[in-house]
């Protein structure tokens, strides 16, 4: 099979494709799967006589999280310590704060060196007597990814009237406090006395930003700020005799709903749509909800979903979803929210007047939620960004701009053709000029894969259209050919992609690659592709260890050997140096077969 060359000459090689296991990692993460098997955080009392006792269950901190960073601070300065744990998945953050006991005793110290180091780093505070003397270390950071605060708390000091500290530059001394012992002090280092410091007064909760929830019962809230446009959703009607109907034929704003019979938060949610679906259509939206009766796996039927229906007497338009509908509807929601995860029950998706995603709703939503969500359709980026986040903030940099091109890709997997085409087609000024061209050339390869070959021209004509000095039709048809067995073909559309090309690199290789490895005899041409090949070399001053590689390969068809060797051994080395291991190995291999003076052939294919 032909070289690629089209990722960079300082590619980390098979690592970054879409089917490493750098994919399948992100993949794994999308799909929440847990990186620790599941095993619950733990926390441990110290009993004072060398055991522990395990007090994850009590203290509330056993979540099943993969939790990765715990950070101690007296975050509502109420004398104990609290908690803020970071994890790799959702929640990617918890407040545990303490309020199980009175912590007025507690004794809450902060040291400031003027000799030493600002933040007193190192400093070692020692209260209590004999009996009873305690030992804290100011530090800088103790955990992985976790800065603590530098605030000391001594639990249960209500009899301390001096404290020792011993500076980070070696100097003890002594500190009285002439106040009542516990709560909070300050120690200045050289002033000898404890002075009480007043903790700022506790703000309220943030106010809400319109972000949330405050009509109705929803689970969860989403607005979409990336505008994804839906794809067409094949469905069905309820009724089996009647002729099919298709969502997209729907204008205007759209709720669409994925409801089943078996499902009551599903028919409450119903019911009060039902009753005030005048609100909705105040506002201009069309109500749909979709029945997933006989795909939801609990052996209801489309029949139970026409029967609660009839028996709600909704005044809302019910249809059938599809397998179709379904799976696309599940890209949908795995896009915006990068999760992998399905679609729960009731779920719910709002759509602009161009049928692009503005919100998704998990659970149930009210009506007014719905129509005062709407009015965001028009919104600045900014507005509908903070409308994302339950508080009001600041940020510190702009998300990325998410494109359309990963969703297309998505549709082709699941062999969705005529639909990614078609979406394309549609959204063409959504895209990149050169994420358009590459998705448009791959849809005709699929299209060329799946035999359809007048929807495959087409798409190569649109490239073309694109792009009139792209060779990539041509490329990618001769790899099809090439991998099918089909070294003629093959050859035609290298060729042209040669003609095409004006010094495509790419091109010049891959027929040079063909006429020097094709099972057909009839193809291989041993000194034109030499002369390929060295020009590519030439033009890549030979740092491109694919194109040496192909060079090395046609000189071995030359039976010049020692040149071969020498030239495949300089193409490995290059290549691990690149840390493309995959083509090094392939390299290795067909070293050894220009060692042993034997040419290297491609398989025919089956």
């Amino acid at each position: 099979m032909s070289q690629d060359l089209g990722a960079p000459i300082s590619s980390s090689g098979p690592n970054d494709s879409a089917d490493g296991p750098g994919a399948q990692l992100i993949d794994y993460v999308r799909r929440g799967y847990s990186f620790s098997g599941r095993e619950r955080n733990c926390a441990y009392m110290n009993l004072g006589d060398g055991t522990f006792a395990d007090v994850s269950g009590v203290s509330g901190i056993d979540f099943p999280d993969d939790s990765r960073a715990v950070g101690q601070v007296d975050w509502d300065f109420d004398g104990d310590v609290d908690l803020w744990i970071s994890n790799r998945n959702g929640p990617q953050l918890r407040l545990l704060r303490n309020d199980i006991c009175d912590a007025s005793g507690n004794l809450r110290l902060r040291l400031r060196g003027t000799e030493s180091n600002r933040d007193a780093i190192g400093a070692r505070v020692t209260i209590g007597n004999g009996e009873d003397t305690r030992v804290q270390t100011v530090r800088a950071g103790d955990g992985y990814l976790t800065q603590s605060s530098k605030w000391l708390n001594f639990a249960n000091c209500p009899d301390v009237r001096q404290i020792i500290v011993r500076w980070p530059n070696g100097r003890n001394e002594t500190f009285s406090i002439d106040a009542e012992p516990g709560g909070h002090f300050s120690l200045v280092e050289g002033s000898g006395t404890a002075e009480a410091w007043e903790p700022p007064v506790r703000a309220s909760s943030p106010d809400r930003s319109s972000g949330e929830n405050k009509i109705g019962k929803s689970v969860s809230r989403t607005i979409s700020v990336v505008g994804l446009p839906m794809p067409t959703l094949p469905l069905e009607p309820l009724e089996q005799d009647t002729a099919n109907s298709n969502e997209a034929e729907t204008k205007g704003p759209l709720l669409l709903t994925l409801w089943a019979s078996w499902c009551a938060p599903c028919i409450e949610e119903l019911s009060a749509w039902h009753q005030q679906i005048d609100k909705f259509q105040a506002a201009g939206i069309d109500v749909l909800a979709l029945s997933v009766d006989g795909l939801d796996g609990k052996k209801s039927t489309r029949e139970d979903a026409k029967r609660t229906a009839e028996r709600l007497d909704l005044a809302i338009p019910v249809a059938a979803a599809t397998e179709e509908a379904i799976e696309r509807l599940q890209l949908v929601h795995d896009y915006l929210f990068s999760l992998k995860q399905p679609l729960p029950l009731p779920v719910s998706f709002l759509l602009d007047a161009e049928h692009r995603v503005l919100a998704v709703y998990k659970g149930s939503v009210a009506p007014e939620q719905v129509t005062a969500d709407l009015k965001l359709q028009d919104a600045t980026y900014a507005i509908k960004r903070d409308a994302t986040t339950p508080f009001h903030g600041r940020w510190a940099g702009q998300p990325r701009t998410l494109t359309l091109g990963p969703f297309v890709l998505d549709l082709i997997k699941t062999g969705a053709l005529v639909e990614a085409s078609k979406y394309v087609q549609v959204n063409q000024i959504r895209f990149a000029k050169a994420e358009l061209l590459t998705l448009v050339v791959q849809l005709g390869m699929e299209h060329l894969k799946a035999g359809n070959k007048q929807l495959a021209e087409q798409h190569f004509d649109m490239a073309r259209k694109i792009e009139p000095k792209t060779v990539g039709p041509e490329i990618q048809q001769g790899k099809h050919w090439e991998s099918v067995g089909d070294f003629q073909a093959a050859r035609e559309s290298y060729e042209a992609a040669v003609r095409r090309g004006n010094g495509s690199l790419q091109a010049a290789n891959n027929l040079a690659w063909l006429l020097a490895t094709a099972a057909d005899e009839s193809v291989r041409d041993a000194d034109r592709a030499v002369t390929l090949a060295t020009a590519a070399a030439k033009a890549t001053k030979g740092h491109h260890p694919g194109i040496l590689d192909t060079l090395a390969t046609s000189l071995a068809n030359q039976e010049r050997w020692d040149e071969a060797v020498e030239l495949s051994r300089r193409a490995e080395t290059l290549a691990r140096q690149l840390k493309m291991f995959h083509l090094a190995d392939d390299i290795a291999d067909r070293t050894e077969l220009f060692a042993a003076q034997e040419k290297f052939t491609q398989q025919a294919a089956n």
